[in-house]
């Protein structure tokens, strides 16, 4: 066990290669619906994640979980990518900073730019991929009626160009979509009803330096929204008839070309948005299941960072204070709770400081990575690590385990999501 540093952000060529390697089984698959029918995890009644007294899992899907984690899921298909790669060992005061900040917060956040006319669902749907895939939701209006109630001089300004019937300018809109963004614990953000035009559009990339991964496009006839809107009756002073035809010429006219200019890009992702609700969310799923897989394996990739480089701050951070496990450390038992693991995370810290040099760094490679959802709130990363260990400056040697590593996302005292590591079972690898 060990210590380390914060996840650098990864090269578009790993992402690549890691989510080459990642599998997900669909719902009728037998041994998910087993699974699912067992339910993997039991949420604390209080439903935080603090632990407390009681138990990740009920006793009844104890068998099932352990069963899966031993057979492994492992598929193995020769890929690999490094995790550690000398990564440095931080300072005491980095480690304390790190130890208060989200587990998936990179420098390159993702963002999806979610757009459709007046009445189109597009609320409704953020909704509902906010709660099933833990996206941060941004609405630009919300943020510039949010600065304007701060009583900023910025909020100030803003009401005053509204009051002028003027548009408020296209980088004050987005360098307040930029701060909510830096001040999220996310790394994933849906941006609502934005950009409304072509300026819009390329002040947001030209500031943030960010382009979306995609557009969420809700495609609806203008009929169909004219009688959603009329009949929803939320008391909106702008739902009358006449109104509501000028928002949808502005729409045609403003932001219609703002989905034609990322067609040509390849990242329009069109919803026919005429049907039910949960027909309508059937059609997004697939696009947002690759992003809980790739958090998974950066999660995988974070801990196994902070275990190599005996970073316990991270691993605390990332593991739910219950955490199961079976490894040959523990003699064949079933080992809860952090403490038996932070012995290993103490015992080098002492080793080096007796020696009198941090040494260099133990590196692990991930071999043949596979994520398994468990719906939207659960999932499984197993994979054969290799384990690079210096013995000397000279010479070394590489050790080799299955792991299968448990996750659960939970809703932190902020409200906030984020994914926690709930059991793993780790076992000596076949070797030549």
């Amino acid at each position: 066990m060990g210590g380390g540093s914060a996840r650098s952000a990864l090269t578009l060529a790993s992402r690549t290669l890691r989510t080459r390697c990642v599998t997900y089984l669909p719902a009728t698959s037998a041994s998910l619906q087993l699974l699912e029918a067992k339910s993997l995890t039991g949420r604390p009644e209080n439903g935080s994640s603090s632990g407390g007294d009681q138990h990740i899992f009920s006793k009844d899907s104890w068998q099932t979980l352990l069963t899966f984690a031993a057979a492994g899921l492992m598929a193995f298909t020769g890929s690999s990518f490094s995790v550690a790669a000398g990564a440095p060992v931080l300072t005491e005061d980095e480690t304390a900073e790190n130890a208060g900040r989200a587990s998936f917060k990179s420098t390159n956040p993702r963002v999806i730019f979610v757009l459709g006319g007046p009445g189109s669902g597009k609320g409704t749907q953020c909704a509902k991929i906010v709660d099933s895939y833990g996206f941060v939701h941004l609405s630009a209006g919300d943020l510039l009626r949010a600065e304007i109630n701060s009583g900023s001089e910025n909020g100030t300004m803003i009401q005053n160009t509204i009051k002028e019937g003027k548009i408020v300018p296209s980088e004050v809109t987005v360098r307040l979509l930029q701060k909510a963004m830096e001040e999220c614990n996310s790394n994933n953000f849906l941006i609502d009803g934005f950009p409304r035009n072509e300026e819009n559009r390329a002040v947001f990339e030209h500031v943030t330096g960010i382009e979306p991964e995609f557009i969420l496009f809700f495609d609806c006839p203008e009929e169909e929204m004219e009688k959603r809107i009329l009949s929803r009756n939320q008391g909106r002073e702008d739902d009358n008839l006449e109104t509501i035809r000028k928002r949808f010429k502005v729409f045609l006219d403003s932001t219609v070309p703002v989905v034609n200019h990322y067609e040509t890009t390849g990242k329009v992702r069109k919803i026919n948005a005429t049907r039910s609700v949960d027909d309508v969310f059937d059609m997004v799923q697939p696009l947002f299941k690759h992003f809980v897989q790739d958090d998974l394996l950066w999660a995988t990739e974070e801990l196994l960072r902070g275990i190599d480089t005996g970073d316990y701050s991270t691993y605390q951070r990332l593991c739910h204070p219950k955490l199961t496990a079976f490894e040959p450390e523990a003699q064949g038992q079933l080992v809860e709770g952090l403490d038996f693991h932070k012995f290993y995370f103490d015992l080098g810290k002492a080793l080096k400081s007796s020696s009198g040099t941090h040494g260099p760094a133990v590196q692990s490679t991930i071999v043949a990575p596979k994520v398994v959802l468990l719906g939207t709130n659960a999932g499984v990363v197993t994979y054969t690590r290799l384990q690079q260990i210096p013995s000397s400056p000279k010479a070394g040697h590489t050790s080799a385990h299955n792991e299968t590593r448990v996750w659960e996302r939970q809703k932190n005292d902020a409200g906030e999501w984020e994914w926690k590591h709930i059991h793993f079972h780790r076992s000596a690898a076949p070797t030549t």
